[in-house]
């Protein structure tokens, strides 16, 4: 722009009078541009903040989520390895102690640890399912979806939420 300007001082009074107009109408159109950009800029100030903080999220959230997961498998292997331990002591003890322990094993196994395992299986298969019912209803409509979360989040006069309705609905000019 500076280069431009400069030609209305250093040209002869001909070529200024020949060129202002056109020399001007560039002037305006690269100063709007320069502006634009700079709206721009201002505009994408936030994202590389916003994309780590929800990568930092999404790890933590699939921490837990994978430490959830794993509980279910633990407690069925801590059973099974109670069912084992129970029946190698009624195996390799004596008469005696066999009888003993005859009394309370099974029903002791079955309440205190074959149910909550399954109780506890059956609850994580219930969770699993519900998100992938929510998952797979994201996915039914995902232009709508992602076009009201930049109007709730970007506000609706905001040009993050024009550019993304411009190229996901093809509405509005292109900010």
């Amino acid at each position: 722009v500076q280069d431009l300007s400069r030609l209305h001082a250093a040209c002869p009074l001909e070529v200024r009078d020949m060129l202002s107009s056109s020399v001007d109408n560039i002037i305006q159109q690269v100063s709007g541009y320069v502006q634009d950009m700079r709206g721009v800029n201002a505009t994408l100030a936030g994202i590389a903040e916003s994309i780590a903080a929800i990568d930092e999220i999404t790890a933590e959230v699939g921490a837990t989520v994978g430490a959830c997961l794993a509980v279910p498998a633990v407690l069925v292997v801590l059973c099974c390895g109670a069912i084992a331990t129970t029946v190698a002591i009624v195996d390799k003890a004596n008469a005696h102690c066999a009888e003993r322990c005859h009394r309370c094993e099974l029903p002791c196994l079955g309440a205190f640890c074959v149910a909550p395992a399954m109780l506890l299986v059956s609850a994580v298969a219930a969770a699993e399912l519900a998100v992938g019912i929510f998952s797979g209803g994201f996915c039914l409509e995902v232009d709508e979806t992602v076009l009201r979360y930049a109007e709730a989040s970007l506000g609706p006069e905001s040009d993050g939420y024009a550019l993304s309705k411009y190229y996901l609905a093809g509405d509005g000019p292109n900010p």
